[in-house]
């Protein structure tokens, strides 16, 4: 029976975090083995890098996988670095940041490549031009898009549009300052529009800056900091916004059209999930475009909730956890075969 290990930096909330539990999942329902292990123990407790090391070689003595997944570049550095040579480690890339301008990380990937046989899996195109553009075109990355366990379908039912949500960390890449002028777009003109973002907040000014810039109106739009079960509260809100510029695939955002609310994100956002899955685009980085597309969501709301069932059939048939979870496993046999 084959035993899966996948790594990854910490228990967070996130969109690699999101996909391993599901892929955990999946894998027991199919009878495979597979366990989930973190370099650092949380995101406020760094683990330095001898007991990264210690942990990491530990759990592959412990457990014997026949497959390590390596969620992201920095548990990926380490699988290939630090684990045994015969060690079968495929990478999976998650970020639309370019986590290689980073010398180090960079240096690492290149004497890791050297003598390569498995492949590095993309979660998109995003990805993978990404890693391409510094690694070349000719390794290969074969693209397994994320998968989401269904949230359940539960479109908004109200002919008057008011709550509006955000469901992500709260890190620079998610653009939370262009969140808060679209709220403060809508505040000054008396909108009875209210604002939610839930996900746990980084924790550096920027980001504090921009908490207190919403604080005179917390009773209408808020950062709500972590909630367990963040998904199972798309229920409540009319529509879901996006801000960030750019995703390598947003977890959240399928979610939210899996659940059937209208989603409002970036063109370039909705290039990587799908233009016809999504109510309304901006252009990235404007906030008076997001708040003119978060106008027309809402004068067109009875529309896009008459659309939320196909939207919703369409992103099951792509992003569907059970899929992905054979993807990898065609994956695996096809290089660890049992």
């Amino acid at each position: 029976m084959m035993k899966i290990l996948q790594v990854l930096l910490s228990p967070r909330i996130g969109g690699a975090e999101s996909l391993a539990m599901g892929l955990e999942k999946q894998w027991a329902n199919m009878g495979v083995q597979s366990s989930i292990t973190y370099l650092d123990s949380s995101d406020e407790q760094k683990s330095s890098r001898l007991q990264r090391i210690r942990h990491l070689r530990s759990e592959f003595r412990r457990y014997s996988p026949d497959i390590v997944l390596s969620h992201s570049a920095i548990p990926n550095a380490y699988c290939r670095a630090f684990l045994p040579r015969t060690a079968t480690v495929i990478p999976v890339l998650h970020n639309s940041a370019d986590d290689y301008k980073s010398r180090t990380l960079r240096y690492a990937e290149h004497y890791s490549l050297r003598g390569r046989t498995t492949p590095i899996v993309a979660v998109s195109e995003v990805a993978k031009n990404t890693y391409s553009k510094w690694f070349g075109f000719d390794v290969d990355l074969p693209i397994i898009r994320n998968g989401v366990d269904d949230p359940g379908f539960a479109p908004p039912r109200t002919l008057r549009p008011t709550e509006v949500v955000t469901l992500a960390r709260v890190t620079p890449a998610k653009n939370p300052e262009l969140w808060v002028n679209v709220v403060e777009f809508f505040r000054s003109n008396s909108d009875l529009v209210n604002f939610d973002w839930i996900g746990p907040i980084e924790n550096n000014p920027q980001m504090k800056a921009a908490v207190s810039r919403v604080a005179p109106w917390e009773n209408s739009c808020a950062f709500k900091g972590s909630i367990p079960n963040g998904a199972s509260r798309l229920k409540k809100y009319h529509l879901y916004f996006h801000p960030a510029d750019k995703e390598a695939l947003g977890i959240s955002v399928v979610e939210a059209i899996m659940t059937g609310l209208p989603v409002i994100c970036s063109k370039s956002v909705a290039s990587v999930v799908g233009g016809d899955l999504v109510a309304e685009t901006f252009e990235p980085g404007n906030s008076e475009s997001a708040h003119d597309a978060i106008t027309r969501a809402l004068n067109n709301f009875s529309f896009h909730i008459a659309a939320s069932q196909a939207r919703r059939d369409s992103a099951l048939q792509q992003f569907g956890i059970h899929a992905c979870a054979m993807a990898y496993i065609d994956l695996f046999k096809s290089i660890a075969p049992r």
